[in-house]
């Protein structure tokens, strides 16, 4: 992996923890947050396995994260079909913002009824 997409890694896998702390995106992940620590710096490549975790974290396939990081346009092909499908991308949005997410849902559903 070339210096760049190492860059793009590492950054996709802070974005990826978001307001998660180091210790507690590595528990999720079964990793040590030295591990984490390492990645996010680009000093270490997550294994297979790994970055197949941080990709279904990120709601994305494996295939789509390499593509990312390599600067390749990917078709988004993953619809969420349950709720949960869609808490890996929440948990990238800042407290904030999923706060902002939970009114906006709570409108649409009140709207529904």
């Amino acid at each position: 992996m070339d210096g760049d997409a190492r860059n793009k890694l590492a950054e996709a896998i802070k974005k990826t923890r978001g307001d998660r702390s180091q210790r507690k995106f590595a528990k999720d992940l079964g990793v040590s947050y030295v591990t984490i620590q390492l990645w996010e710096r680009g000093e270490v490549i997550p294994d297979l396995a790994n970055l197949e975790a941080i990709a279904t974290s990120r709601g994305q396939t494996l295939e789509q994260l390499l593509a990312e990081v390599r600067g390749q346009a990917t078709e988004v092909t993953h619809k969420p079909k349950v709720a949960e499908d869609v808490l890996p991308t929440a948990r990238q949005l800042s407290k904030k913002e999923r706060v902002r997410l939970i009114k906006l849902l709570v409108d649409e559903v009140s709207g529904e009824c």
